[in-house]
């Protein structure tokens, strides 16, 4: 790495590393790459966790819903080729966790028991995230002022958890409750 390239990436590095915004969303990075061996829940973690929850959260929500707002068009652009992985990596994800390892004929009943076990591991780290990352819609006087519009935080907020509790926690029967969600320190 150059010292040029070195220099560019060390401010987002120390926002990364530092700031409390992305602190929740860090700790769940680490314990996914650090303390989690077993690969499938390594799977679960990332994409009917943490990506259908804060990744959307985040980025279409936030960055591409909001940029405009703050005359950012661009980032809107760049962003789409991430929504479209997304709904592509949806896809295989609802044929791994629903249809061969939830539905398997032998261990379909433990695999959802399983899946709902990482689940409640997980929500609870995803909550702090999301929690820690709303810090940012209060970061300038036009986001404060759309309350309780749909680009409002609430708004935004209720449509991501709505949309993963219709699409991923029925992949493994968990009962969930999105009011107790959306009011968790929230």
């Amino acid at each position: 790495v150059t010292d040029a390239a070195q220099v560019d990436v060390e401010p987002s590095k120390v926002l990364w590393l530092r700031d409390q915004v992305w602190q929740g969303a860090r700790h769940i990075v680490e314990e996914i790459w650090g303390e989690t061996y077993d690969h499938i829940e390594v799977l679960f973690a990332i994409h009917v966790i943490h990506a259908p929850l804060f990744g959307r959260f985040a980025r279409e929500e936030f960055f591409s819903q909001q940029a405009p707002l703050h005359g950012d068009t661009f980032t809107p652009r760049v962003i789409s080729a991430s929504i479209r992985a997304d709904e592509v990596a949806y896809a295989w994800t609802k044929e791994l966790f629903g249809r061969t390892l939830g539905d398997d004929p032998t261990f379909g009943s433990y695999n959802r028991q399983l899946m709902q076990f990482w689940a409640e591991k997980w929500l609870p780290l995803e909550i702090t995230a999301l929690h820690d990352f709303k810090r940012l819609w209060q970061g300038t006087h036009r986001l404060q002022q759309l309350g309780d519009r749909p680009e409002g935080l609430a708004a935004s907020l209720e449509r991501v958890v709505e949309d993963w509790f219709d699409n991923y926690s029925v992949l493994f029967d968990i009962p969930f409750d999105i009011a107790a969600f959306l009011a968790s320190d929230f």
